[in-house]
């Protein structure tokens, strides 16, 4: 009887990815092996992105992502786990992480943006009271090679925006610190800061308003009905975000997010008059196991289809087109091959 009970604690440890003996089992939905990344078309723009890297772990996801030849590359937070408050560890991580083999090779064909989450940041789950966080804000931009000059490097949080011309159609991301000022979660609690609520206002409602626009979070916004965290832990944040960004009045509104350690498609409906869309991709080297998925403990009522329980990396195509811009959404496990994908038309035309 004995016996039993450890093979089946084992059994839910290998599924579940709870040790690094061995990885877990990956969760594919409906077990569709994918099928290879389209080549990026001359049309467009390709925006990769992923988040949830640990600089310990194996590296081997940046070949396929060097492969599919981004314009771009965004990081969605955990550039690193660092999980320190001895700021020479810390950028001893960072190094590691900038020279690690692929990666480097991604720096010299794509830009690098992106936005820091809680584990580069300093701590897990951490919030405005890490005392470390001025400190390891410069560490981050400097891994980024945030130019001297950058507002970034004298405003307290790592927000920005950036953008972009593709053949005609102008396209806007927007990126949002949820950690620098991040209060204790609670109902009044606050997210952003009140300075980056105004800084993000105002970007809402630049004239001429851009064909597309992509807002980046660290963490989901939609998800509810899960006790990790989630701008649903701060509900006065996520009712003012979602109330900007129906009021600025956009044709084209795309959010993106990581942390979860899977990819997946999440969808607002009866909202704008378009279907909102939030993107996940979060585990460059490390994910949750099928146990997760298959015992309902990753629950989300906003998710469009089968999430990917698997080491995954996001690809966002956008082309200019007569009446405004498409975006093709791609979710791509660590050999390159497509297992989410969708794509979106979003006019430059007034809604009725």
């Amino acid at each position: 009887m004995k016996r039993r009970w450890l093979w089946a604690i084992a059994v839910v440890l290998f599924m579940s990815g709870c040790v690094f003996i061995f990885p877990p089992i990956p969760y594919h939905g409906d077990l569709n092996p994918g099928y290879p990344l389209p080549a990026k078309p001359d049309s467009a723009m390709r925006l990769a992105f992923g988040s949830c890297d640990n600089q310990r772990l194996d590296q081997h996801i940046w070949k396929p992502i060097v492969a599919s030849k981004p314009d771009v590359w965004l990081w969605l937070g955990d550039m690193i786990y660092a999980d320190t408050e001895d700021m020479d560890e810390m950028k001893a991580m960072y190094d590691r992480q900038k020279n690690s083999d692929g990666y480097t090779t991604l720096r010299s064909t794509a830009r690098i943006i992106g936005i820091y989450d809680d584990h580069d940041l300093g701590a897990n789950n951490v919030d405005k009271y890490y005392p470390k966080k001025k400190e390891s804000q410069a560490l981050a931009l400097d891994f980024l090679d945030e130019p001297a000059d950058s507002p970034r490097r004298s405003q307290e949080g790592d927000y920005i925006s950036y953008t972009w011309t593709v053949r005609g159609r102008s396209v806007q991301l927007i990126l949002l610190d949820t950690r620098y000022h991040r209060d204790p979660p609670g109902p009044e609690s606050d997210l952003l800061g009140e300075r980056q609520w105004v800084w993000l206002e105002q970007q809402l409602n630049l004239h001429p308003p851009p064909d597309l626009t992509l807002v980046g979070s660290g963490v989901q916004v939609f998800r509810e009905d899960f006790w990790k965290e989630k701008w649903h832990d701060y509900p006065r944040s996520k009712t003012r975000l979602l109330q900007l960004l129906k009021a600025c009045g956009r044709n084209g509104l795309v959010l993106l997010s990581g942390d979860r350690h899977h990819a997946e498609l999440s969808v607002l409906k009866n909202f704008l008059p378009y279907p909102l869309y939030e993107v996940t991709s979060s585990g460059l080297t490390h994910y949750k196991g099928a146990l997760w998925y298959l015992t309902g403990q990753e629950r989300n009522a906003y998710r469009v289809g089968k999430p990917l329980g698997a080491l995954n990396f996001g690809i966002l195509d956008m082309y200019g087109t007569a009446d405004g811009m498409t975006a093709d959404i791609y979710l791509c496990d660590d050999k390159g091959m497509v297992r989410i994908e969708t794509r979106l038309n979003f006019s430059s035309l007034p809604p009725p």
